[in-house]
């Protein structure tokens, strides 16, 4: 899979300490061809951050760790296997769990706005995803990681 559309959306808290907790959603959309035609695997991760700010003035380094629960959703599949007895088709989305790992620095040049440079890498782990129908094989795992470039706005106290 490659080619995919990311966004997040992520809110934060930092205590005095230099420790930081948030919550977000990470969405992304995965294009699957040419081997599998139109279709795409969206994935939606609800997720909850722990870190610690190092805070050096206006450049501010941390870490992070993320943990999620994963949705992977097959996205414009023609062959989908019958309903199951609660009559839930069984082929649409799969639920698993994650964990990330993030390192990143902030640069705040102005006092209520923050430019973000982080790096990322992560793992998951779900229920199986088949894509045999499409020619392809079974999902249940998956790695990534990834570089950002962030903007953020922090309102004065």
């Amino acid at each position: 899979m490659k080619d995919g559309v990311h966004a997040e959306i992520m809110l934060d808290y930092l205590f005095g300490s230099g420790v930081i907790i948030g919550a977000g959603y990470y969405f992304v959309s995965y294009n699957l061809q040419p081997a599998f035609g139109d279709e795409t695997i969206s994935n939606v991760q609800p997720q909850a951050a722990l870190g610690y700010v190092f805070d050096l003035g206006k450049v501010r380094p941390y870490a992070q760790i993320r943990g999620t629960i994963v949705r992977l959703r097959l996205e414009g599949h023609k062959e989908t296997t019958p309903p199951d007895e609660e009559g839930e088709n069984t082929s649409e989305q799969r639920w698993g769990t994650g964990a990330t790992l993030m390192l990143g620095t902030e640069f705040t040049p102005w006092r209520v706005l923050t430019f973000d440079l982080a790096g990322w890498y992560g793992a998951f782990t779900t229920q199986e995803l088949d894509l045999s129908a499409s020619g392809g094989g079974v999902i249940d795992e998956g790695r990534a990681w990834g570089v950002q470039l962030g903007i953020k706005w922090q309102p004065s106290p």
